[in-house]
C-alpha cells in the first residue's frame, strides 16, 4: 500500500478534521497504528500521509465548489467586487458553502443596486458585503424620494407664481381698461363742455346781434319822428 492509498483512505473515511489541517483525534480510526505501519512500510511518515491527504481533500472540494460558484465569482469580479470565496484550503465545508452563499447574495444585492436610479460604477468598495450594498441602494432610493418631493415642491411653487402672474396680468389689464374708460369719459365731458360753451357763445352773439338790430331800429324810428 502506498502513501497515496493511505491518504486517500483517510480522506474517504473522513479522518481529517473539518478544516483539513490535521487528523481528527476524536475519531478512533484516524491514522491509527495500522496506518502508521503502512506508512512506514511505504517509506513515509505521518506527515507525508497528512500532506497527501490534504492535497486530495483540497482538490476534491476545490473541484466541487470552484465549478459551482464560478459564474457568480466571474460576475462579481466583472462588477469590481472581490469574491468572498477564495478557495478551500484550511476551511470547513460549512465555511466554504457560506462564502459561496455570501457571493450569491452579494451579486443579487449588487444587481438591485445597479438597477436603481442614480447608480454609478464604484459606488461601493470592492469588499462591500450585502449590508453595505443594500445600504447604498437604500441611500439612492431615499435620494430619489427627496428629489421627487423637491420637484413636487418646486412645481407647486411654480404653479403659484404662474397664478400670481396671471392675477397680476388680469389686474393690470383691468386697471388699464378702467384708465382708458376714465380717459374716454373725460374726453367726452370736455367735448360736451366745449360744445356747451360754443352754444352759449353763439346764443350770446345772436342776442347781441338782435339787441343791436333792435337798437338801430329804435334809432331809425326816433330819427323819423324828429324829421316829421
Amino acid at each position: 500500500m502506498s502513501i497515496d492509498d493511505i491518504a486517500r483512505r483517510e480522506v474517504e473515511q473522513g479522518d481529517l478534521d473539518q478544516y483539513g489541517k490535521g487528523f481528527d483525534d476524536t475519531r478512533r480510526g484516524a491514522f491509527n497504528w495500522q496506518d502508521q505501519v503502512g506508512a512506514f512500510l511505504a517509506g513515509g511518515t505521518k506527515e507525508d500521509v497528512l500532506r497527501r491527504a490534504q492535497e486530495i481533500r483540497n482538490t476534491e472540494l476545490g473541484n466541487q465548489y470552484s465549478d459551482e460558484g464560478e459564474l457568480t465569482r466571474t460576475a462579481l469580479s466583472g462588477r469590481g467586487l472581490t469574491p468572498t470565496y477564495t478557495g478551500v484550503e484550511g476551511k470547513s465545508e460549512k465555511q466554504i458553502q457560506q462564502a459561496q452563499d455570501q457571493d450569491e447574495a452579494r451579486l443579487r444585492a449588487y444587481q438591485n443596486l445597479a438597477a436603481t436610479k442614480g447608480y454609478t460604477p464604484g459606488l461601493v468598495s470592492s469588499s462591500a458585503d450585502v449590508i453595505d450594498i443594500n445600504a447604498a441602494t437604500r441611500n439612492l432610493l431615499e435620494q430619489t424620494e427627496r428629489e421627487r418631493k423637491q420637484e413636487a415642491k418646486d412645481e407647486k411653487a411654480a404653479a403659484i407664481r404662474r397664478e400670481q402672474q396671471r392675477f397680476d396680468t388680469n389686474r393690470s389689464d383691468r386697471l388699464t381698461e378702467q384708465a382708458n374708460t376714465l380717459a374716454f369719459q373725460r374726453d367726452q365731458m370736455m367735448l360736451e363742455d366745449q360744445r356747451y360753451n360754443e352754444r352759449l357763445e353763439r346764443d350770446f352773439q345772436l342776442r347781441r346781434k338782435e339787441s343791436l338790430m333792435q337798437m338801430m331800429q329804435g334809432l331809425a324810428s326816433l330819427g323819423a319822428a324828429f324829421a316829421m
